[in-house]
């Protein structure tokens, strides 16, 4: 959405400005309905949350698919799909 990307330029312009490191993550929440994401591991899951700021509910399919599954490779993401469903 146009009012993410005006935060993400507003926070470039403030650190070029500034010479301060200002980073804003844009909030993905407001583009996408769900997220399935790769199940390559816990430590995988976790750090996406963490640096995408998403909720536990919102990895909810994908955690689902790595405890019933494991780690399939690319294959994990159709597993997922079908969670959602």
């Amino acid at each position: 959405p146009l009012s993410e990307q005006i935060k993400v330029v507003y926070g470039l312009v403030l650190s070029r400005l500034y010479h301060q490191r200002v980073t804003y993550v844009p909030s993905f929440k407001t583009a996408f309905d769900f997220f399935c994401i790769h199940a390559g591991g816990r430590a995988v899951l976790d750090g996406i949350e963490k640096n995408m700021r998403l909720s536990p509910e919102d990895l909810q399919p994908s955690r689902a698919v790595l405890h019933a599954k494991g780690n399939t490779s690319s294959s994990s993401i159709w597993y997922e799909l079908d969670h959602i469903e």
